[in-house]
């Protein structure tokens, strides 16, 4: 009988085997920061058709958004802290709820100069 010769298992040299994975408390905190920045735009945008005229709920949507994004923020900082773990999405987080934040804060702060 003729042996018959096993197959090598080809593996792919760019494939890489690892336990990684991303982390629910990342996903949460980004998604937090994306419904956030929505707002904000949403909020800036409104505020522009009507003259530059906010009436109060949307200030109250643009302090929601700022806590969102300040929840998200930590979300996204503890996620970044674990081990084993995909670090794009915890850092695209951090930087959409910190560029959030820093938006929320210019804008009260032009608000407030302007008084």
């Amino acid at each position: 009988m003729a042996r018959e010769k096993k197959k090598k298992r080809v593996v792919n040299p760019h494939y890489k085997f690892t336990n990684k994975t991303v982390p629910m408390i990342v996903i949460f905190g980004l998604s937090l920061g994306i419904m956030s920045l929505a707002a904000l735009i949403m909020t800036i945008v409104l505020t522009f058709t009507r003259g530059g005229v906010a009436p109060f709920n949307y200030g109250i949507t643009a302090l929601v958004a700022f806590l969102f994004s300040a929840f998200g923020l930590f979300c996204c900082i503890r996620g970044r802290l674990m081990p084993d773990t995909y670090v794009f999405f915890s850092t695209l987080g951090m930087g959409i709820c910190g560029i959030n934040i820093f938006f929320v804060i210019y804008i009260l702060g032009r608000g407030i100069l302007s008084l």
